[in-house]
């Protein structure tokens, strides 16, 4: 089955933004800015995603942990 942890206040996450800011024809650096941000977001999860399968496999159970952070500063860890 699947399982999907939330939380709706990660502290980690608490400061990071993804939002698109608004973005002018002539700033076209802006949509490499936003995957920087959701890129750096994402880097943040690794390592609690990379807890939660640890103990969940030495505890016997083989899974595979994502994350998903739509809603910052909300994430989700999917466990499968």
């Amino acid at each position: 089955g699947t399982f999907v942890l939330q939380d709706n206040r990660f502290r980690w996450l608490t400061r990071v933004s993804i939002h698109p800011s608004p973005i002018t024809q002539a700033d076209s650096a802006a949509p490499l800015v936003d995957s920087r941000a959701a890129l750096t977001a994402n880097m943040h999860l690794y390592f609690p995603c990379g807890i939660i399968r640890g103990a969940l496999t030495n505890l016997g159970v083989p899974c595979a942990v994502s994350a998903d952070i739509s809603n910052l500063p909300a994430c989700e860890c999917i466990l499968n």
